[in-house]
């Protein structure tokens, strides 16, 4: 039994992290902020430290492992990705000293690895997780760095948009039929589990993902036949997206289907790692959207 300390842990990918860590016995303190939804933590036990990543963490109890998977993946202003997500890393390196943990954990994206996992990133959110993963191999702590492509399953709300439409009978491509990395969100969390029950802290930094490369048509014509629909693709060419979305931006902020600096990452067709870890995924991709789809009904 570990005491962990998690940020993010209100999101989609790190209420699965917390549930799983909870479920194995584990003992969970979350850094969350005042206006954080907890409707994806129900029936998890933790103590909640109120904070915010861009300040500093007060907290001095007793932790083992830390592992950081809050960021800002959308924002109408440029500053708030390194605010957040370097700047904030810095603030979650700094309590991880102050406890003296026993390992680090810092949930990174292909973003910061740039189109098809070259090293060149793109975006604003790109370069800000690019900065953070250095400062976590300069602090000196056991660490490990988990690099996360596409991630889907029940609970994501910013997925669930595009499945919406695809109820609908309209699959989505936005800035075309890109080449895609995917994992299930279960298969993060187990994957995360195993790193804290073996203490692997080895200065790794890894590309997670199911093994196989999609296009993005793929996945929503599979989904829609999970759905019993035969979706019409619809494509918004990276012209067009660039055109809409600063009017998107002036008339809901941060609140907007789709940001400026995500518009950069959809003129490159490929988000695919060329290498990734090899695991053996407890979720294919049928099998992945059939619980996703089927969430979508509950």
């Amino acid at each position: 039994m570990a005491k962990i300390f998690l940020t993010g842990g209100s999101g989609f990918i790190g209420s699965w992290i917390a549930r799983y860590l909870y479920k194995h016995g584990h003992l969970l303190t979350l850094l969350l902020r005042e206006s954080s939804r907890l409707d994806l933590l129900e029936g998890i036990e933790f103590e909640r430290i109120t904070g915010d990543l861009s300040q500093s963490i007060s907290f001095s109890g007793s932790i083992d492992y830390i592992i950081h998977a809050g960021a800002l993946v959308r924002s109408h202003l440029s500053w708030d990705y390194y605010r957040i997500n370097t700047y904030g890393t810095k603030n979650v390196i700094d309590l991880a000293r102050r406890l003296s943990v026993k390992g680090f954990l810092l949930l990174s994206s292909i973003a910061a690895s740039g189109p098809d996992g070259l090293g060149h990133p793109v975006s604003h959110y790109g370069r800000s997780k690019l900065l953070a993963e250095e400062l976590v191999k300069r602090s000196g702590l056991s660490h490990t760095i988990i690099r996360l492509p596409v991630v889907y399953g029940p609970g994501d709300r910013e997925g669930s948009r595009m499945f919406e439409l695809l109820k609908r009978g309209v699959g989505l491509l936005p800035g075309g039929d890109h080449r895609l990395s995917l994992i299930y969100v279960e298969d993060v969390a187990d994957f995360i589990l195993k790193i804290i029950e073996e203490r692997r802290f080895r200065g790794e930094t890894i590309n997670l993902s199911d093994g196989k490369i999609y296009h993005l048509s793929d996945i929503l014509r599979i989904a829609g036949f999970l759905m019993e629909k035969k979706p019409i693709m619809l494509t918004l060419s990276p012209g067009f997206l660039s055109l809409i979305v600063p009017f998107l931006d002036i008339l809901f902020k941060n609140h907007s289907p789709i940001s400026r600096d995500k518009v950069r990452e959809l003129l490159h067709p490929g988000w695919a790692f060329m290498e990734s870890y090899k695991i053996s995924p407890r979720f294919d991709i049928e099998a992945g959207l059939r619980e996703t789809v089927g969430s979508l009904r509950e």
